[in-house]
């Protein structure tokens, strides 16, 4: 996962500095983390697979949570760069 997180790092950087960052939600926008502002890009942009839902308790509050993976992360991000760079280059 190391070289995936290196890359996840830096395409969380290119999505903030892109021709085409006007066009991400305010949620993507928001993450401070490079890597975790890139998850949720592909998050939204794809979705989740083996979604989980389930209830957490804390501090006796009790919420609702939901959990997935992306599957074959790798190959979604370099497919997301491609696209991410095809846009850019229409603008």
């Amino acid at each position: 996962m190391g070289e995936v997180r290196v890359f996840g790092i830096q395409a969380g950087i290119l999505l903030i500095v892109s021709p085409t960052s006007s066009q991400l939600s305010a949620h993507v926008r928001s993450q401070q983390d490079h890597l975790d502002r890139w998850l949720y890009f592909l998050k939204e942009k794809y979705g989740l697979s083996d979604v989980q839902s389930g209830l957490e308790t804390v501090d006796s509050k009790t919420y609702a949570v939901t959990a997935g993976s992306i599957n074959k992360l790798a190959v979604v991000s370099a497919r997301a760069c491609v696209e991410c760079a095809a846009m850019a280059f229409k603008n």
